[in-house]
């Protein structure tokens, strides 16, 4: 047996093979940001589920249907706010553009979507927002404003018994003119 490393399934009789010559040209690895940015992303969203009361029992699983559909179709948003330490996430919402019939699900509390019903429809809704830090009254707020151009969307809030509510975030200016 040569000097050579050898990788068997127990460690004996493992021989290396023959020696090949290396490809004329050997391709370079092509940069992957768009893949690098969403693992990025995904690691902070799963970041806050961590430090949020209401999303830390969430099952890995649970991620398939609630975050990578909205995150691959970029209906998400994440605010930062920059510390001592860095630039740190403190905000995570996701929403979907629903159909009359999905939205009908929705509001009997049934807010787990299939892949292809985040952009279904022109129906707006939140579908999730993480903020263990606070600040998710104002994220809403700037999220209504400029990702919806002033258009409510609708939300499923918890009730103190134990349901669930209908909530419709107003934009600002709506709010504004009422006071």
């Amino acid at each position: 047996m040569s000097d050579q490393t050898v990788f068997g399934t127990d460690g004996s009789g493992a021989e290396p093979g023959p020696e090949r010559e290396a490809p004329a040209t050997a391709a370079a690895p092509a940069a992957d940001a768009p893949r690098d940015d969403m693992t990025r992303l995904l690691g902070q969203i799963v970041s806050l589920m961590g430090q949020s009361p209401a999303h830390r029992h969430i099952f890995i699983s649970d991620l398939e249907w609630l975050v990578l559909p909205p995150l691959t179709k970029r209906q998400v948003r994440i605010w930062r706010r920059r510390t001592e330490r860095g630039v740190a996430p403190m905000v995570y919402a996701s929403w979907a553009m629903v159909t009359e019939e999905v939205e009908k699900r929705l509001l009997q509390g049934q807010n787990r979507l299939r892949p292809n019903e985040w952009d279904g429809g022109s129906i707006p809704w939140l579908i999730d927002l993480v903020a263990p830090y606070g600040g998710g009254d104002a994220a809403l707020n700037e999220l209504v404003d400029q990702t919806f151009g002033g258009k409510a969307i609708k939300a499923l809030v918890p009730t103190p018994g134990g349901g669930f509510a209908v909530r419709q975030i107003q934009p600002r200016s709506a709010t504004q003119e009422k006071k």
